[in-house]
């Protein structure tokens, strides 16, 4: 249920109106792709994923949270730039 949290909170911030609540809403996808980690390590813990499994889903949540992270802070950039420009 949890992998599924990832991508629904992404397409629907990205239909949010501004920068800053699309950004929320991938930081919540963020805290769910961090949840997918636990339950992947108390997996391979009670040996239901093997190691290779492990490590191949682990490589990608990692991937996934980086690519996040970064759109993040693209965001939060922008919208710092944006409201600067305001400003002056």
């Amino acid at each position: 249920r949890v992998t599924t949290h990832w991508p629904a909170c992404a397409a629907e911030g990205a239909r949010r109106a501004s920068r800053g609540d699309f950004a929320r809403f991938l930081r919540i996808a963020l805290g769910s792709a961090d949840e997918a980690g636990t339950h992947l390590r108390i997996a391979w813990h009670a040996q239901a994923l093997d190691t290779p499994e492990y490590h191949a889903s682990e490589r990608l949540r990692v991937t996934v949270c980086k690519m996040l992270y970064q759109l993040i802070r693209s965001l939060e950039e922008s919208d710092a730039h944006t409201h600067n420009s305001k400003s002056a």
